[in-house]
């Protein structure tokens, strides 16, 4: 075994995976092509060793920092060049990681944290695109005429420090053009460049009325300033400094916002602010700043969302807790903090909307146009309102067709109206398609791949549709909605725990949650047999807005807690609100549930009394029908067995009990 000092260049096929399931031969066949024909020649023109393939990846190892970014710049270069006229659901684009760092060398293979670096490293690139590592930047950055954007600290698996990372300008523009060349979805983790010249003034664009197409609007800025250390001990300064950068790297999840790096922020530690000024001097329109104190045995942890532009106050929120605990709540705190600024409703997005709503029609940019046609969904009961808010969207899309997040909210908007309208079956294609469309324009916006994994579910193509639900909970763990939404999922895919768990993990990061969420949160717990939690999550909302989902799972669940005269009277209720809909035959086998879940659903309304149609034996022998056949009976066998209940047969084809879930409410049949 041998160490010695190495550049690493680390490669990887963004969302190769799904490029394979499309043609699996034919993407091989790219990748090797490209191995040969790129990757090979210039690794041996910078005098490189191609240490191995891994799958759909390659690790290269360099004796020079400077050979190894040489290298990475020209084969990213050259592969843009070759996918100049290659079909968008066939070209390959590689995200590239180089560190410089020591290595474990066994025989020709190299190992150990200098080439682990480098592995996440490549994970945080753009696709196209090179990150470099903190000690490469020191080796490079007088020696190369590039440009550099700092990502500051960032915390990558398996390493205990954390690890300063650069990102590599192929083009040579500001890190703030990367929303209008991309699309605008995409989670930034810096943005040091000017963001407020893509910002709308209040005043009126020049560009109003000339026919010429508007510039996109970027998405606001957000600078976390570091968090003051009110303590008696100065030695919890460093304390304050994990809660800011956890922070930092918490909101850079989210694609309603940039947030600035902890570099140019750290500036402003210790000395006072004026908001305003920071406003201008980081082109920021939001600031948000905190403080850490430690009095004892209790640690106490303030936040306020500020707009930079006013100086007003958009929202606070402190956390007291037992000083012991410290080190587990900094991400705890972080998550909840992004959640309540960042994702449907946060504030800086509200803020936008809010100055969207005052500005002429004709004043309206992409960004400002996509929060009032997601509001428009929210708020919206009818097919009239969902249509006039996907107007809105085509609208953004309009002025930028690269627009990721657009086109993602838009998929939702043909969700919605697929509850609302005869041709679901058109519109769930349509909302496919959208979704993919925002999936290739942004691979790394998680909510994208959330609305394929939705999409594709409701199709009934559950395999493909775990796999993007999946990606969305890796790209971001954090995200509320996301969590909701796997809850009402995961006993479609067989997982029944995971999606008791995505509750638990939804309800820590927002104790306050909306009552949108209880839709997928009552699934997920009645399918692992968390009865009492189904009970305290449903009562937080009244009676009067449950739908016949709520009334069904409540009363079964207040039943198998042992509890049958509240069960039975609840039953009563929820059937005398939906008169005809609540009987076991209607809700529990005629929705399209899974055979397992249709099997959970008979069960509980049997015990809390809700009404049949059929005997106990040919309830049972549905189910096992059902389960022979995946999804459904035959429509003739449905109709005639459903024919003494007055019932129409159910069209199969999606997995109910799943939501249809826009503008982050489940309006759903079935949720």
């Amino acid at each position: 075994m041998e160490r010695r000092l190495a550049a690493i260049l680390v490669a990887d096929v963004v969302g190769y995976t799904r490029l394979s399931h499309v043609d699996e031969e034919g993407t091989r066949t790219r990748f090797l092509a490209d191995l040969q024909d790129i990757f090979e020649p210039k690794i041996a023109e910078h005098r490189g060793r191609l240490v191995k393939t891994m799958g759909d990846g390659l690790l290269v190892e360099f004796s020079s920092i400077v050979n190894a970014l040489r290298c990475a710049i020209d084969i990213q270069q050259a592969a843009a060049k070759r996918n100049a006229d290659v079909p968008q659901d066939q070209l390959l684009r590689f995200r590239i990681g180089i560190n410089l760092g020591d290595v474990i060398a066994e025989g020709d293979d190299v190992h150990g944290d200098g080439v682990n670096i480098a592995d996440r490293l490549q994970s945080l690139a753009d696709p196209g695109g090179i990150v470099i590592s903190g000690s490469a930047y020191d080796h490079v950055k007088n020696k190369l005429a590039i440009g550099l954007d700092s990502l500051g600290e960032q915390r990558v698996k398996n390493i205990d420090e954390p690890v300063r990372a650069y990102r590599v300008r192929l083009d040579g523009a500001p890190a703030a053009r990367r929303l209008a060349a991309r699309g605008g979805a995409r989670r930034w983790a810096v943005a040091c460049a000017a963001i407020a010249a893509v910002l709308i003034a209040a005043g009126g664009l020049w560009w109003s009325g000339t026919g010429r197409n508007p510039p996109a609007l970027a998405a606001p800025a957000v600078a976390v300033l570091p968090f003051d250390n009110l303590s008696a001990d100065p030695a919890n300064a460093r304390l304050a400094d994990g809660i800011t950068e956890d922070i930092i790297t918490d909101l850079s999840r989210y694609s309603d916002f940039t947030v600035i790096a902890r570099d140019s922020t750290a500036v402003y530690k210790g000395k006072p602010v004026d908001v305003r000024q920071i406003g201008k001097d980081l082109n920021v329109s939001h600031i948000l700043a905190g403080s850490f104190q430690r009095q004892g045995d209790q640690v106490r942890i303030t936040a306020q969302l500020i707009d930079a532009a006013t100086g007003t106050h958009l929202w606070s929120e402190r956390y007291d807790r037992p000083a012991g605990e410290v080190f587990a709540i900094q991400s705890e705190v972080a998550d909840r903090i992004a959640n309540s600024l960042g994702g449907e409703g946060g504030h800086v997005p509200g803020s936008v909307l809010s100055a969207a709503k005052r500005k002429r029609p004709d004043d309206l940019s992409a960004y400002e146009l996509l929060l009032l046609g997601r509001e428009k969904m929210a708020r919206g009961l009818t097919d009239e309102d969902q249509i006039e808010a996907g107007r809105l969207l085509e609208q953004a899309i309009q002025i930028d067709p690269t627009f990721a997040r657009a086109h993602a909210i838009l998929s939702w908007n043909y969700a919605w109206r697929a509850t609302l309208e005869a041709d679901a079956a058109k519109l769930t294609q349509q909302m496919i398609e959208e979704a993919r469309r925002a999936v290739d324009l942004d691979p790394m916006d998680a909510d994208a791949h959330e609305a394929l994994g939705y999409g594709l579910g409701q199709s009934g193509d559950l395999k493909q549709a775990e796999v993007q639900f999946n990606e969305a909970l890796r790209l971001n763990p954090n995200a509320f909605d996301i969590l909701a939404t796997s809850a009402c999922w995961a006993h479609n895919f067989g997982n029944v725990q995971a999606g008791a768990d995505a509750v638990d993990r939804a309800i820590r990061i927002n104790p306050n949650y909306p009552n949108w969420a209880i839709a997928c949160f009552r699934v997920g717990l009645v399918m692992a047999g968390r009865y009492e939690a189904v009970v305290r999550a449903q009562e937080r909302q009244p009676e009067d807005q449950w739908n016949s989902d709520g009334f069904v799972i409540t009363a079964g669940s207040l039943a198998m807690l042992g509890r049958p005269d509240e069960a039975k009277a609840l039953a009563a209720r929820g059937v005398a609100k939906f008169p005809g809909l609540l009987s076991i035959e209607r809700f529990a086998l005629n929705r399209g549930w899974a055979p397992k879940a249709s099997a959970v659903m008979v069960d509980l309304m049997r015990k809390a009394g809700f009404p049949t149609c059929a005997s106990d034996k040919d309830l049972v022998q549905k189910i096992s029908d059902r389960s022979e056949k995946q999804n459904a009976l035959p429509l003739r066998a449905v109709r005639r067995r459903f024919e003494s209940c007055g019932l129409k047969a159910a069209s199969a084809g999606r997995p109910a009990g799943s939501p249809r879930r826009t503008g982050r409410r489940s309006p759903a049949a079935g949720l």
